[in-house]
């Protein structure tokens, strides 16, 4: 049968919390290491799904976790959690340093000037503001967590954040990437949200896939 289509139903008779496998060669995008069956788990299975680039290292060095802290959404803080909670765990088994980053995108201050028409000095404080918003959710998120044991560096970087991380894991050297995928409009199940598809499409890194608690999969048994 369809390799995804079984593997999902495995994990529903099994009740399996972790679907590990390689890389695949992705036969229409060769330059990514995601093909058919990794991506179709990635947006349907119900548990973490872990694709792995082959490598000769004995275990990963540099681990990145990927947040997106937001004081008004507790379900999606809660995958945040889930998010932190993988990566650190793989990075205590693992020794390796924690890269943790949020990245965020203001309002642009020429939308804010022109279009709005607010004054200069206006949109230097709704930034500023914005910027601060950001920054203590991440602080509150991270303090959730017991990093005890770990060497942790932190990213606050004001970007798009499909751009922002795969020029960090580059520039870091990350060995792998701990990211949620499931887009939170349009078909449950189906769709990947634009960050997660950015990503997935521009690194070169094993990555480990979160859905969010509940998460209901599309496929019946």
């Amino acid at each position: 049968g369809s390799a995804s289509l079984e593997i999902i139903r495995e994990v529903l008779r099994g009740k399996h919390d972790l679907v590990m496998m390689t890389a695949e060669a992705n036969v229409t995008l060769k330059e990514t290491l995601f093909g058919g069956t990794s991506m179709h788990l990635m947006r349907q299975c119900p548990c973490p799904v872990w694709v792995m680039k082959p490598t000769s290292r004995a275990r990963y060095a540099r681990v990145l976790a990927a947040v997106d802290p937001n004081a008004s959404d507790e379900e999606h803080n809660t995958l945040n959690i889930r998010i932190m909670e993988l990566a650190t765990s793989l990075a205590r088994v693992e020794e390796s340093q924690l890269h943790i980053v949020h990245a965020w995108s203001p309002i642009s201050a020429s939308t804010l000037r022109y279009t709005l028409r607010l004054p200069q000095q206006e949109v230097r404080k709704i930034v500023r503001e914005t910027e601060e918003a950001h920054r203590k959710g991440f602080s509150d998120l991270v303090q959730r967590i017991s990093l005890e044991g770990v060497k942790v560096q932190l990213h606050l970087t004001r970007g798009v954040p499909g751009e922002v991380i795969p020029l960090l894991a580059k520039k870091e050297r990350i060995e792998v990437i701990v990211m949620g995928t499931v887009c939170r409009t349009g078909i449950a199940g189906w769709l990947i949200g634009n960050t997660a598809e950015t990503v997935l499409r521009s690194v070169n890194c094993s990555v480990l896939t979160v859905k969010p608690v509940g998460f209901v999969t599309p496929v019946q048994l």
